[in-house]
């Protein structure tokens, strides 16, 4: 996609600032290991969680565990099986489950992380 090519260029020009956030990433296995490379944060939403997400899924395993964060979109982007209803901020459990069972991590662990790499990007 041209627009990765130009943001990944924009990112260079500039350094690299890492307290990017790929918003919604939903980019696929070959841009998510090019983005990985500038050290960028990846935010998944309930995307992950379509049974027509596969390329999304299989570019989760491809995110740095410390690069990872997650969201909600509220009101949009419900994860299954809430499709259909607005989306809520409790509803992040269900995009948690799916991605700690794409990782092979404890739900609990994926919650540590991800809390962590929040506060991490928030503090600078």
């Amino acid at each position: 996609m041209i627009v990765f090519k130009i943001l990944i260029d924009l990112l260079v020009e500039f350094n690299n600032p890492s307290s990017v956030i790929l918003h919604s990433w939903t980019g696929g296995r070959k841009w998510t290991k090019r983005f990985r490379e500038l050290d960028v944060y990846f935010s998944i939403s309930g995307i992950v969680t379509y049974e027509t997400a596969k390329d999304l899924q299989l570019s989760v395993q491809e995110i740095p565990i410390n690069r990872l964060l997650l969201e909600t979109d509220t009101p949009y982007l419900t994860p299954m099986p809430l499709k259909g209803q607005d989306n809520r901020p409790n509803f992040i459990e269900h995009t948690a489950s799916k991605i700690s069972s794409l990782l092979d991590i404890d739900e609990n662990k994926l919650s540590e992380i991800t809390i962590r790499n929040s506060r991490e990007l928030l503090k600078r």
